[in-house]
């Protein structure tokens, strides 16, 4: 699925760069003239003075044009103008964005849009953003190549752009943007109009990097220059070659990879290409298919390249291509760090390898195998814990119990096996770089970031690799009473609501509510008012603590002390079972206990294993959850011997039948290796499951069949 997302993101950014036929703009008029008066001079009275025409305005192409007040493109009824500049309001990463005023003076609907973007002098996504509002603040933005705008109407929109990720290359900071316009009719519609470049410069000057200063010069001539970077493993795509490319023609280039021979491997098929425009670099990875994919590394690369080039973007796919001489590299052998601990087993990739120091831990009551340091840090000083980038931690669930009862700040659960042991990410709660004095500390610095965001994703890595299901606890203070209720013996709680009052919990077992609450988020709001609607309240007397669980939607939770209320909210992936829901479910559970409420049995009978009713090759599983209402489906009907199509949902209890709204579905194909691909996706399903008879009915909404699925026990 990720590399299909991936062709399908190269051919929309292809396909916009390609798209629309030339037409050269015509001459557009000069530049206002200043308002001057006309001299005074003695005239007869009778005589008027002559009346100046004003001049054209000057909107003539410039070379580059500035950030604020340059009319940018005035052509087929549109006229942009730039209008200064801003930093993304809605993005994280916040990069910087150019206001431009777009007017469609024409007697059509038309669409603007913007195509072959380079940034700071490396190709890349130049996108236009509809910025969205209310009561003054912006809350999103909508991106997209371009924008639609009725005739005789104007608008604001954002001249955006996907940060560069490219090493060795600053893209955090934008200097110059370059890209071309297009017009259409709309959105779905050919591009019918490609302007000629055009460049905003926010002041500071570009120029192309030297790539050949970023690796080894692969390829050389009056056209093109091929730099290959520090080879690279991803556990995805396995192993990746950075390759860097600089165009230094007048033309719009394309450079695609062929054939490829990896290890003796032959590859006819490589995720390598880009296409760019004059005097630009671009930057993209090597990656292989089929049997190259699955080596740890390369050391002997062939690899044949072919190369288009034309005058203008949109006849860059119609040039003739020309067949590259091969090119061939040489890669230092890939060394792996290879770790087994306590039947956990840990790869470290080569790029990372020779930069970290690795720890094996003694027997400890955090349950940590080892740690891992960066190494110029750890002998940097000597001080305890410097380069310390995370540990790794397997615990009981009796130990991970008395842990969430309490702080576990810089220890985070990801994992958990099938002997019911659980993993945790330990990790520091300050910063433990550290460099000798004299030492670069800017290019220490830049190697500590990249081993951060590796350390981020070993998690990931581990589960992987050790088959791991994933679960994960947060430990805000809401979080920890309720552990404390669920597996602190010294904690005494109550519940209380409307319903029955308050009710005591002795010999009440809290534990699968408890546990299937501290699964999901608790988060800090900023919500000034609290809510006013209905609660369930949890009570701790000794601790004076007391949490209260709203009725109203959004899941919140107000925690309250003698000193100070805080209000909390959770979040979750399955919304038919919310925070109210599994609280109100233990309030119901703990007065059936105490003989305050009658006990629930009208799930009993759709409870187990369901087959279906002809052949019997149909599975359809019904398990109660906390919430007594409600229940989880899963169907597995097989369509062939390597091909299983699967339905998940959660239904509710409705006037005797089981109703669903927002089921998944899933076509998962076995390959030869026994893998599970998934080639088909589908949400938001509904339906129904029925009782007639002793047999069960599943009523598809979504289904073709005129007769709906019987199955029995």
């Amino acid at each position: 699925m990720k590399k299909t997302i991936a062709l399908i993101l190269s051919l929309v950014f292809i396909l916009s760069a390609l798209a629309g036929c030339a037409a050269a703009p015509e001459k557009a008029p000069d530049k206002p003239a200043e308002n001057t008066a006309p001299a005074e001079t003695q005239k007869p009275e009778e005589t008027k003075p002559e009346e100046v025409a004003p001049a054209e305005p000057d909107t003539a192409a410039k070379d580059v044009y500035s950030a604020d007040g340059d009319v940018i493109f005035e052509d087929n009824g549109f006229k942009v103008t730039t209008a200064g500049t801003d930093i993304d309001p809605t993005d994280a990463e916040e990069p910087t964005i150019i206001w431009l005023d777009v007017e469609n003076n024409s007697e059509k609907y038309q669409y603007l849009g913007v195509t072959g973007g380079v940034i700071n002098g490396y190709a890349g996504t130049v996108v236009f953003g509809d910025f969205l509002m209310e009561d003054g603040e912006y809350y999103g933005a909508s991106y997209d190549f371009g924008t639609t705008i009725p005739s005789g109407t104007s608008k604001r929109v954002a001249l955006g752009y996907y940060p560069l990720r490219v090493p060795g290359i600053d893209g955090d900071t934008l200097k110059e943007l370059r890209f071309l316009f297009t017009c259409a009719e709309d959105e779905y519609t050919w591009y019918d109009y490609v302007s000629e470049p055009v460049t905003i410069s926010l002041g500071e000057k570009v120029e192309n990097p030297d790539i050949k200063t970023l690796g080894n010069v692969v390829f050389d001539n009056e056209d093109i220059t091929i730099v290959f970077g520090e080879q690279d493993y991803d556990d995805y795509w396995g192993p990746e070659i950075p390759m860097y490319i600089e165009n230094k023609t007048d033309s719009y280039v394309a450079v695609f990879a062929d054939t490829a021979e990896v290890d003796g491997i032959a590859c006819d098929y490589m995720y390598a290409g880009v296409n760019f425009s004059p005097k630009s670099c671009a930057y993209t990875m090597i990656s292989f298919d089929g049997e190259a994919r699955e080596l740890l590394g390369v050391e002997n690369l062939t690899i044949n390249f072919e190369f288009t080039a034309s005058d203008s973007i949109q006849t860059l796919s119609m040039a003739p291509t020309v067949a590259l001489d091969p090119i061939t590299a040489i890669f230092p052998a890939q060394v792996w760090g290879n770790y087994e601990v306590d039947g956990v087993k840990f790869d470290i990739k080569p790029k990372v390898n020779s930069l970290v120091t690795v720890e094996i831990a003694e027997k400890n009551d955090r349950g940590l195998l080892f740690t891992v340091y960066e190494t110029a840090s750890k002998e940097a000083t000597g001080f305890e814990g410097a380069g310390e980038l995370f540990g790794i931690g397997k615990v009981t669930a009796d130990k991970l119990h008395e842990m969430l009862c309490g702080d576990m700040s810089g220890a985070d659960v990801f994992g958990k096996d099938e002997d019911g042991n659980y993993y945790i990410f330990y990790h520091p709660t300050d910063v433990r770089f550290d460099r000798a004095e004299g030492d670069d500390w800017t290019s220490g610095w830049a190697q500590w970031g990249m081993l951060q965001e590796w350390a981020n994703n070993v998690p990931d890595l581990i589960e992987l690799k050790n088959d791991l299901q994933h679960v994960s606890y947060t430990n805000s203070e809401v979080d920890i009473m309720l552990a404390r209720a669920a597996w602190d013996d010294e904690t005494t709680y109550t519940l209380t609501g409307n319903e029955y009052g308050t009710v005591e919990t002795d010999s009440f077992d809290a534990t699968a509510y408890i546990d299937f609450l501290l699964t999901h988020m608790f988060y800090l709001t900023d919500v000034e008012e609290m809510p006013e609607s209905d609660f369930i309240s949890v009570n701790f007397p000794e601790e004076k603590v007391r949490l209260d669980f709203f009725e109203e939607p959004g899941g919140y939770v107000r925690y309250v002390t003698e000193d100070y209320e805080l209000l909390y909210a959770a979040a979750w992936e399955d919304e038919e079972l919310s925070t109210i829901s599994v609280i109100e479910s233990m309030y119901y559970a703990a007065c059936e206990k105490a003989g305050l409420k009658e006990a629930d049995h009208s799930l009993d009978a759709f409870e187990g294993a369901w087959y279906e009713q002809i052949a019997g090759r149909c599975e359809l599983i019904v398990e109660k959850t906390v919430v007594p209402s409600k229940v989880y489906v899963t169907v597995r009907w097989p369509e062939s011997y390597n091909i299983m199509n699967v339905w998940n949902m959660t239904a509710t209890l409705l006037d005797g039948k089981l109703e669903y709204h927002n089921a998944e579905y899933q076509k998962v194909e076995i390959d030869e290796d026994g893998n599970e691909i998934t080639t088909d996706m589908d949400w938001g399903l509904s339906g129904t499951i029925s009782l007639d008879s002793g047999e069960l009915v599943w009523h598809n909404d979504n289904s073709d069949d005129t007769e709906d699925t019987r199955f029995i026990h």
